[in-house]
């Protein structure tokens, strides 16, 4: 028999993680397309899990009622003036680097995993989702979280 309940009776956190896991198959069909992506599919592949995860975690304190406190001032740097150091090669090889941070572009996941683009109209109806916004109402975790993803796949985030 089929189900006629709404799609947001089966939880957010549960649509989000079903959409994530569309995401990472099609990184995985453009990794093996493309082997020269496949490091940089990989590293998407990690933070999105990442992110799936982070926004369980936070949707679960959320609903208990134990979310984390906000800050009231700027962040201090415990260490001013250290810098990130530039990797350097062990080897020499033809390869290209594989990189260690995902790119900051607009929409850079669409570019380079098309694949992904059939997604990006779950994510919006996803991100309409009134327990969403409930939850990025109360912690600004989460819109930093979503943030994150609506940059990859090139999404306006509303405010």
């Amino acid at each position: 028999m089929f189900s006629t309940s709404a799609p947001s009776a089966i939880g957010f956190v549960v649509r989000f993680a079903v959409i994530v896991e569309g995401l990472l198959g099609a990184l995985g069909v453009r990794a093996d397309k493309e082997r020269s992506l496949a490091p940089l599919m990989h590293l998407a592949w990690v933070g999105l899990e990442r992110l799936c995860g982070q926004l369980a975690r936070l949707a679960a304190a959320f609903r208990a009622g134990r979310l984390p406190y906000r800050r009231t001032g700027p962040r201090v740097r415990i260490k001013p003036g250290r810098r990130r150091r530039e990797k350097r090669w062990r080897y020499e090889s033809e390869d290209p680097p594989i990189p260690d941070r995902l790119p900051a572009r607009f929409g850079w996941l669409i570019e380079a995993a098309p694949e992904t683009a059939a997604f990006v109209d779950q994510v919006q109806q996803w991100l309409e989702e009134p327990e969403l916004a409930a939850l990025v109402a109360e912690a600004p975790q989460a819109e930093r979280l979503l943030g994150s993803l609506c940059r990859m796949l090139g999404i306006r985030l509303k405010p």
